[in-house]
């Protein structure tokens, strides 16, 4: 006998329409035999799935448990059965599974809960409850949750049909302030890099086209409690122990199975918050519900939101076990977050700005304030955007979104941009970014050297995917973009892969930009941009 080549491997039976796209993490999909025999990626695992007490699935995974090999194979890759079609899920950290590791979920974390220990909307003005994902399509479900187990986004996976009547039948309202879209592939795999950020069908370079950016809601700054909401359990399902652990979480105890909290956001579903639940494993066949071997450990219980204020002690805890800082919030909620800003009135007393010269006209051009994306979260000293309304003129001048003011010691200090192109103008002039994501926007004047002349002067292309000793590499999207029109090539995606070259670089005579640093490679078909020191 032989092995089958290329051509005439077998696909798994299920799911039927392959939508496993080239930046998809884990192994391909059509090598599963190869990789994991009669098996699947997630028989090894300690991942269990909660059943209902007596034994039998939820409701949107009941059909699957019909036809798959056990629950946990229902539960993590469907077919799901929901009203609407549509679907979210979100992935909870889990201080035993992967823990508030940067290299696996919470550094990719997405979204705020709604149901939050506070009656103030600012308090849900944040990315860091973990990540959430969905889509009006369920046949993206598997594709999005083998993509995310690869990506060692470790936690609990907590799973929910979207309401009746949501918007566009998937968009989690109410529940979350965010969630990001999964695509459904209909330009073939071989066509599809990313589901995930390519929106129209997979196409690449369609970009992110569909997700919910709406909010949490609010009357004023007030929370809108009447409209927020935990999903029913008859909606849910979970999986406990979900993903590939990250490389920098050790301290993993495998007799230990955390559930759920018993009330308030991601709250344990079935009854299983007391970690008395009814649980099925990978190794475990649907046979009216068996409890595992191993103990399961409940979690300390938040308490239930209250009508009137939080406390200090209530906030959640960041990747260090210290207290976060308040999320960024608006001075004056009353106002929007894009204000006007009014011209000053012409003076009908200064009768000389009537006779302005044509030089002096010239020498306010050659001054004219320009604006930079700097490389850090820093500018030089005395280019620091010193007021919101300047900071939301650089905003619209570079094509970003101007959201509010604050004031906070651990954001950079004056105007800067998010990973998100939104753009904040920090009133705390000792303030600093220690989680090197955010970047200044700094003043330049018709005198200095714009971040395109610099770049002129010291970008190089690379033979290969790597940069040359004496050379850096290029670390911001603005770089990047500028470094490609030094050689006449446009963007074609932002994206996060630890399999693809770290930084900018030219593939196919297009241009990338990986805020992975992980790989690096001397193969050629990628060159690297490069920065000279």
């Amino acid at each position: 006998m032989f092995a089958l080549g290329f051509a005439q491997r077998r696909p798994p039976a299920f799911p039927e329409l392959n939508q496993n796209c080239e930046d998809d993490a884990g192994p391909r999909w059509l090598d599963d035999s190869e990789h994991f025999g009669n098996g699947f990626y997630w028989s090894s695992s300690d991942a269990k799935t909660v059943l209902n007490q007596d034994g039998t699935c939820p409701g949107p995974i009941a059909g699957a448990c019909q036809t798959r090999a056990n629950p946990l194979q229902a539960a993590l890759e469907g077919p799901i059965s929901c009203p609407t079609g549509g679907w979210f899920c979100r992935i909870f950290p889990d201080s035993n599974h992967g823990g508030n590791s940067r290299q696996g979920l919470m550094g990719d974390s997405n979204y705020g809960d709604c149901n939050v220990n506070s009656p103030n909307w600012e308090e849900t003005n944040h990315d860091q409850s973990g990540h959430c994902h969905g889509s009006n399509e369920p046949s993206t479900f598997y594709w999005w949750v083998r993509d995310h187990w690869h990506r060692g986004y470790a936690g609990r996976l907590k799973c929910c049909c979207s309401a009746p009547g949501s918007k566009n039948n998937w968009e989690p309202a109410g529940v979350v302030n965010r969630c990001d879209y999964r695509a459904k592939v209909t330009v073939g795999a071989d066509n599809c890099r990313d589901a995930n950020e390519d929106h129209d069908g997979g196409r690449m370079g369609s970009g992110f086209l569909y997700g919910f950016e709406d909010g949490c809601p609010k009357n004023g700054d007030l929370l809108d409690f009447n409209k927020i909401y935990e999903p029913a359990d008859e909606m849910c399902w979970e999986v406990l122990n979900f993903g590939l652990l990250p490389d920098d979480f050790s301290g993993k105890d495998p007799t230990v199975t955390t559930t759920g909290p018993c009330s308030g956001p991601g709250s344990g579903t079935r009854g299983s918050c007391n970690g008395q639940g009814v649980f099925s494993g990978a190794q475990d066949v649907y046979q009216g519900g068996n409890s595992p071997d191993t103990p399961v450990t409940p979690p300390v219980v938040p308490p239930t939101p209250p009508t009137n204020g939080g406390n200090e002690e209530d906030k959640p805890e960041d990747s260090n076990g210290e207290v976060e800082d308040k999320p960024e919030t608006e001075d004056e909620p009353e106002t929007e977050d894009k204000p006007e800003i009014e011209d000053e009135p012409e003076s009908e007393d200064n009768s000389e700005d009537e006779n302005e010269s044509e030089d002096d006209k010239e020498s306010e051009d050659e001054n004219e304030v320009s604006f930079t994306v700097s490389s850090s979260s820093t500018c030089p000293e005395g280019t620091y955007v010193t007021s919101i309304e300047q900071c939301f003129d650089a905003a619209e001048m570079l094509g970003y979104d101007p959201r509010r003011t604050i004031s906070q010691v651990n954001r950079p200090r004056g105007c800067y941009k998010t990973k998100r192109g939104q753009v904040f103008f920090n009133r705390n002039i000792a303030g600093t970014d220690p989680s090197g994501t955010r970047y200044s926007i700094c003043q330049t004047t018709g005198e200095e050297t714009s971040i395109e002349q610099d770049l002129e002067s010291r970008v190089l292309q690379s033979e290969n995917g790597s940069c040359p000793s004496g050379t850096s590499y290029i670390t911001t999207e603005e770089e990047c973009e500028a470094a490609g029109e030094l050689f006449d090539v446009e963007m074609r995606r932002v994206f996060n892969n630890a399999r693809r070259v770290r930084g900018c670089y030219i593939f196919n005579e297009r241009l990338y930009f990986n805020r992975n640093t992980e790989f690096t490679t001397t193969e050629t078909s990628r060159q690297s941009l490069c920065s000279s020191n």
